[in-house]
């Protein structure tokens, strides 16, 4: 995404100018990241990824205290949100599927969080906005925004079938519902338009044909794993324990508010399941919509426990409370470490590198045998190299061909050989011809460029896929230094 978001910001046309098939909203809150903290420094992505998570949080306690009649369910929705986001390795961090997810709950919960402002719909307009300009899937959740819209109805209001019957002319003659359209239809043509004009719409429908056209995992069609996702939702004790207390709240004898909210936590993790079940791929980042959902339920089942069950002895009361506890407490290893903060601050700040990884990257590096390669300090002292020995106008490319597929690009601001970032696109798909296509950029390329890569270690999967490129970097370009397993070569 920084790539993209580069290449935007000196006006080349990301989806012509590298290999991509992502909408443009992820390029713009990364675009917006790198103008606040500058380029080449990616920890202001991590950055602006938190103060959306903490506005998230900011709407959830003013909603709390609003529908739920107190703030401190809402500091509780925000703990689970912040566990959940901190039980993510690097590669799981700042995910663009978690900040539509954001976007999409803020759009949830602005309007009563601040009823009878236009404020709330505002937000809640253009967060839902953003978040179809980051994630298409977000129309799935189009009927839940309605409802937090005309939440006080939905929980209170009467429903005759007349009344239903009339929904659709009463719902467009409300005001406040025209006024949320209007800020709608203005914003998102506005975080859509690097994909909009008579060229550039074409080339973005070509580069997002790219891989369905392709043999492999994402010309298979939606709801290709519906049911791998349903079984594995319907067996992970967090999704389960959502379930049942969102059935709990509609058969257990309750006001109508509360059977009302359990319906809609339902339907809400429905649309979680759906998220997932509608990608071609299953991608265990795609599970995040879902455990950050569910984190309402960290706010709303302590205050249905609360007002239903109060006269329950203090032990029964405590026990169901720390069962809901549950949702707070992620299944996977927890990546952050306050211990740790000094050092990662020093190290953020220039003052210190740190001596080893941070929390969230030690599980790759050091690596596990066979899968991950590569060390931390090697990593650091190549993208030093890079910052001390290159300039931003010279061109790299990165053909490292093991896991984590370190992104030299990103963080020392330079731009790539070809339309090629990492390795990746080579996973993914192994019948393309890149190897043509890479040879080509490298001839092409002007005297100076970079090529990173394991030369002495290509992994053997994926030997075949570059082996003309290996053998024109061997005869073009010159070895310059060896970090590792890394190799750095030089066009002269």
């Amino acid at each position: 995404m920084l790539i993209m978001a580069r290449l935007w910001d000196i006006g080349e046309f990301p989806w012509t100018a590298m290999r991509t098939y992502q909408f443009p909203g992820g390029m713009e809150t990364v675009w917006l990241s790198a103008r606040l903290f500058g380029w080449g420094f990616p920890a202001g992505i991590f950055a602006t990824s938190i103060g959306l998570l903490l506005g998230l949080g900011f709407v959830l306690i003013r909603w709390s205290n609003r529908v739920l009649g107190s703030s401190a369910f809402g500091f509780a929705g925000l703990l689970a949100l912040m566990l959940v986001e901190g039980s993510q390795p690097f590669t799981g961090v700042a995910q663009r599927d978690s900040q539509a997810t954001w976007l999409i709950m803020i759009a949830f919960l602005a309007p009563p969080a601040f009823p009878g402002r236009l404020s709330g719909l505002f937000v809640s307009a253009l967060s839902f906005a953003l978040a179809l300009a980051i994630r298409p899937h977000a129309m799935i959740f189009v009927p839940l925004i309605l409802c937090g819209l005309f939440l006080q109805h939905v929980l209170e209001g009467k429903f005759e079938w007349l009344t239903v019957r009339n929904l659709p002319l009463q719902l467009f003659r409300n005001r406040e519902l025209r006024f949320w359209l209007l800020i709608f239809i203005i914003a998102t043509p506005v975080f859509l338009s690097p994909i909009l004009g008579p060229t550039r719409t074409p080339a973005f429908l070509e580069a997002l044909r790219f891989p369905l056209s392709q043999p492999g995992d994402y010309s298979r069609g939606a709801f290709t794993f519906w049911r791998k996702t349903l079984k594995q939702t319907l067996t992970t004790e967090r999704h389960v324990l959502f379930l049942i207390f969102s059935l709990a709240m509609i058969f257990v004898p309750n006001p109508p508010k509360w059977k009302r909210m359990g319906l809609l936590l339902l339907f809400i993790g429905g649309c979680g399941w759906l998220y997932r079940a509608v990608h071609p791929v299953n991608h265990g980042y795609l599970e995040l919509p879902s455990k950050f959902w569910e984190c309402l339920g960290a706010a709303i089942f302590p205050a249905w426990i609360l007002t239903k069950f109060r006269a329950l002895p203090s032990f029964a009361l405590i026990s169901l409370l720390a069962l809901v506890g549950s949702f707070m407490i992620p299944p996977t290893p927890l990546f952050v470490s306050v211990l740790e903060w000094p050092s990662a601050l020093r190290d953020l700040t220039g003052i210190k590198p740190m001596g080893m990884s941070p929390v969230g990257a030690r599980y790759a590096y050091p690596a596990p045998p066979l899968r991950y390669h590569y060390d931390w300090a090697e990593c650091e002292a190549v993208e030093t190299w890079l910052r001390e020995n290159t300039t931003k106008s010279t061109r790299v490319l990165n053909l490292l061909t093991y896991q984590p597929f370190p992104s030299f690009l990103a963080t020392a601001d330079r731009l790539p050989i070809g339309r090629l970032e990492s390795f990746v696109m080579l996973i993914w798909f192994t019948k393309y011809d890149f190897d043509t296509e890479i040879v080509e950029s490298l001839r092409s390329a002007p005297p100076g460029s970079v090529v990173i890569w394991d030369n002495t270690r290509i992994n053997p999967m994926h030997r075949a896929q570059i082996a003309r490129t290996a053998d024109f970097i061997r005869s073009t370009f010159e070895e310059r230094i060896r970090i590792g397993e890394m190799e750095i070569w030089v066009k002269p």
